[in-house]
């Protein structure tokens, strides 16, 4: 994975996504239980239901249906592209702790280091998740502002969401983000770690875009 800022230079990165390897996810591999693409389908077809009542109820102009039949995609269209959905729900239960000023960050950093050293006495692979959020401009030629929000979740019970457009990216949090050790994963996150290297000069190391292991998993082509 190449990664370059606006500019186009290749900011330093100690470790990208291809370096860490797919096969360092657990379970990225595994194929989903019969019980889970059940339920999946089941969701979907409610949705696809509850779309199908809202289009009939609010009528046709006979444009796209000349009368007032719904136009279908081509037979080899939807015989090349269909395929068995196999995205499972996933709710985040634990405990979402915020963190606004300076002090509270550091003190939610700390937290963060003291899980990550108990997991690295356990575990091959330290892995955390991470986002980021700022506030995009929809004019042309207008760069977004800077990052305003980090989402990091050290396992299932924690996750962390800190206001660094106010408490800066203090020293104990670069550790974490530079750290080569710490796989960050996320959907997307090679951007967000130009984003964070653009905004705070701090450099992203060692992550995995989660979209990517998706793609792998349901066999879905990749489009460059």
């Amino acid at each position: 994975m190449e990664i370059k800022n606006a500019g186009g230079d290749a900011p330093t990165i100690a470790t990208d996504a291809r370096s860490i390897g797919a096969e360092l996810v657990p379970g990225w591999d595994q194929p989903f239980t019969t019980q889970e693409l059940d339920a999946i389908e089941a969701a979907v077809e409610t949705a696809v239901s509850k779309k199908r009542r809202s289009v009939s109820g609010a009528g046709n102009d006979g444009e796209d249906s000349p009368g007032g039949v719904r136009r279908r995609l081509p037979g080899s269209f939807s015989s090349q592209h269909s395929m068995r959905v196999k995205l499972p729900m996933m709710t985040f239960g634990g405990r979402i702790a915020y963190s606004r000023s300076a002090t509270d960050v550091e003190r939610a950093v700390a937290e963060l280091l003291k899980k990550i050293n108990a997991m690295k006495s356990v575990m091959d692979q330290v892995i955390i998740g991470f986002d980021i959020e700022y506030r995009p401009t929809f004019q042309k030629g207008v760069q977004p502002r800077k990052t305003a929000v980090m989402q990091i979740c050290g396992d299932n019970d924690h996750c962390h969401v800190m206001h660094v457009i106010y408490s800066g990216v203090p020293p104990s949090l670069k550790l974490i983000l530079e750290d080569t050790s710490v796989l960050k994963v996320g959907a997307g996150i090679a951007g967000d770690a130009r984003k964070v290297l653009k905004d705070y000069n701090v450099s992203v190391n060692a992550f995995q875009d989660l979209s990517e292991l998706a793609n792998q998993k349901l066999a879905m082509p990749r489009y460059s």
